[in-house]
């Protein structure tokens, strides 16, 4: 029987004694078994059917060592293993047992002393996630839109040094991702050439240097010529004709209007200054661009009317639909800074004009601007995505490209601006400059309470390049991307700016960001300039001396006793330039023109509702009755007034 019972201990193998020895070895793992089953011990014949057996005649002393029975042994009827059901509350597993039956019996578990652990399974090194790329990469490099991304072998972890998890499944060549940059940089200058008169805009649009990847020589070009015309850009072309206007440095050589410009450039009396021109004109620069492009770059701030447009813009937001001019239909899509916008519609028609006229089905429309003029351009883009069906309808896709843009849109018009991101009729690369001291461009931060459109690297994100592939510094895109990237790149940081409590709008925005790749392009400052000012550097193009002081008059202008307005167009040809006025009769244009009528009634739960009411400022016409809620003290009208003009410049 103690043959039948015993179970081979894995410490000491069984001994064949039917007696002591057998039974001190199968004591040893059985009441193992038995110690912690608390289900099974010896126990004599007659005790077959109990659950628990016990040591007969005498109860052992102690748990571990057990007794022979004195019954006969031999009989194997006396003690039979059986397979014994957890007791219960608690399951229990069933004793290991030996049977003359061939059934199969679940082994026991092996103690914990010989258990072996797996070894932890490695990390796929085929794991692959996907982001979704809704700037020009795609389009540059030929991928699709959806970006798939596999675990680097070569990865490390640091905390300092640019180290990535993910590499681009299938990378490209760097010449064919610096192409994607000449993209850029193209973009950049005509940023920067809009700025100037328009003619130094001729001769650097047909020199030799424009379009090339060489910004600095450009740069150096445009100063040169600027220095060149100071003295024409305060000498009016014609004394005698449109209040003294245009300057000779808008329109020497002159020569006769004819079809087909090579550019067109336009400046409003509120000074909304862009400028138009084909694909033609850079598609020998770089082979992206195409013959049927159309390219739009608006000019930022140079004047002290954009600066007072700039100062208001932060005061209140509007909904955008609101601020459209009678008859465009446009469907509510959030708010916005209804300064920018406001100024922007007065354009509306010349532009829809220019655009249209150069149109072909399904071609290419690129915006891009600096500084103000990035907002204009984010603005108009948003415009033509959501009605592009009955203003322009020829219009395939929009490409947006700005530098150091301000903040324009609330939570709300953000998730629709994204819309048409991921719906693929619009891109955007937001670019944004830093100094080698880590200090960000502070205008893409500002006004307080909007945000930016597009996605970028949540402010509680942690290493969003390292860890997650969501790459945007520039240098570090291009290890994400490139073979064999160039090395160099800046340690990771978080994303500055945003409103810091929670909305459904926000929540939307953060679930779909960590999906994307970010659409923001983080690039140094390389001059004295850029380091001292990051605003006012942009891929080695500089927009310092671009202002226009004392005498450089605006090329648009009112007449305020008719309340006409005059925007000055431009065409530039080959053999010179020819220009025009267009008339229009509307308000006054001033900085205050730009700030909607407040709506008492309205209510808002927009982040954008965190900025305080516009100012008013003093108006035309009858003066209001003082109000009596000033209290019942005397007061004179000097007073009131002081005291009514303070709480109008309260924010």
């Amino acid at each position: 029987m103690g043959a039948l019972l015993s179970a081979p201990s894995q410490n000491q193998p069984a001994t064949p004694a039917p007696n002591k020895p057998a039974a001190a070895t199968e004591s040893k793992s059985v009441t193992a078994a038995a110690t912690e089953s608390k289900s099974v011990t010896t126990v004599p014949a007659a005790a077959t059917e109990s659950k628990s057996v016990t040591a007969a005649p005498a109860a052992p002393t102690e748990s571990k060592s057990v007794t022979a029975a004195p019954a006969a042994p031999t009989e194997s009827k006396s003690v039979t293993a059986v397979p014994v059901k957890p007791p219960a509350p608690a399951p229990v597993k069933p004793a290991p047992a030996e049977s003359s039956a061939p059934a199969p019996v679940k082994p026991a578990p092996a103690p914990a002393a010989a258990s072996v652990k797996p070894a932890p399974a490695p990390a796929p090194s085929s794991g692959t996630i996907t982001l979704k790329d809704v700037t020009l990469r795609p389009l540059v490099l030929g991928f699709q839109k959806d970006l798939e991304l596999e675990i680097n072998p070569n990865s490390k972890k640091s905390f300092m040094k640019s180290t990535f998890k993910y590499k681009l499944k299938n990378q490209v060549d760097k010449s064919e991702f610096d192409k994607y940059v000449h993209v850029l940089k193209i973009m950049a200058q005509l940023a920067r050439i809009v700025y100037c008169d328009l003619s130094i805009i001729r001769d650097v649009v047909l020199g030799q240097n424009f379009g090339h990847d060489n910004n600095k020589v450009l740069n150096d070009e445009i100063t040169a010529r600027d220095n060149a015309r100071s003295s024409e850009r305060r000498v009016p072309a014609d004394p005698a004709k449109n209040n003294g206007r245009p300057m000779k440095s808008y329109v020497e050589p002159p020569c006769e209007k004819k079809p087909n410009p090579i550019l067109t450039y336009v400046s409003s009396p509120s000074d909304v200054t862009f400028i138009v021109l084909g694909g033609t004109q850079v598609m020998g620069k770089n082979d992206f661009f195409k013959d049927t492009d159309i390219v739009i770059s608006f000019k930022g701030s140079s004047t002290m009317q954009n600066f007072k447009h700039d100062l208001y813009s932060q005061f209140q937001a509007s909904e955008l639909a609101e601020l459209m001019p009678a008859g465009v239909k446009f469907n509510p899509v959030g708010k916005v800074t209804g300064a920018f916008v406001k100024i922007l519609m007065k354009s509306w028609d010349i532009l829809k004009e220019e655009i249209n006229q150069r149109a072909t089905p399904e071609c290419r429309l690129f915006i891009t601007g600096h500084s103000l003029g990035g907002a204009y351009a984010s603005l108009f883009a948003f415009i033509v995505a959501e009605c592009r069906r009955d203003h322009f309808s020829n219009i395939g896709s929009v490409h947006l490209v700005t530098f150091g843009a301000p903040t324009l849109l609330s939570d709300t018009a953000r998730n629709n601006f994204n819309r048409h991101l991921n719906d693929g009729f619009l891109t955007l690369d937001r670019v944004t400059s830093q100094t080698k001291t880590l200090i960000h461009d502070i205008i893409p931060g500002i006004p307080a309470g909007f945000s930016q459109p597009g996605y970028q690297p949540l402010k509680d994100e942690w290493r969003p390049e390292n860890d997650k592939g969501r790459a945007y510094q520039l240098a570090n895109l291009e290890k994400l991307f490139v073979k064999q990237p160039s090395q160099g790149g800046r340690r990771n940081q978080t994303q500055r700016g945003g409103a810091f409590w929670e909305g459904p709008e926000k929540q939307k925005y953060k679930k779909e960001t960590v999906t994307h790749m970010p659409t923001l392009i983080l690039i140094g400052a390389i001059t004295l300039k850029g380091q001292t000012f990051a605003h006012a550097e942009y891929f080695d193009m500089t927009y310092f001396g671009a202002f226009r002081g004392p005498g450089m008059k605006n090329p648009g202008y009112l007449v305020k006793e008719t309340k006409t307005r005059y925007t000055f167009i431009g065409y530039v040809y080959e053999e010179g330039i020819a220009y025009e006025y267009k008339e229009s009769k509307s308000n006054i244009i001033d900085a205050s023109d730009a700030i909607p009528d407040p709506d008492p009634t309205a209510k808002t739960t927009d982040m954008a509702a965190a900025g305080a009411g516009a100012p008013k400022g003093d108006e035309e016409g009858p003066k209001e009755e003082v109000p009596t809620e000033f209290g019942g003290r005397r007061r004179t009208a000097r007073k009131i007034n002081k005291r009514k003009n303070k709480s109008m410049r309260k924010w």
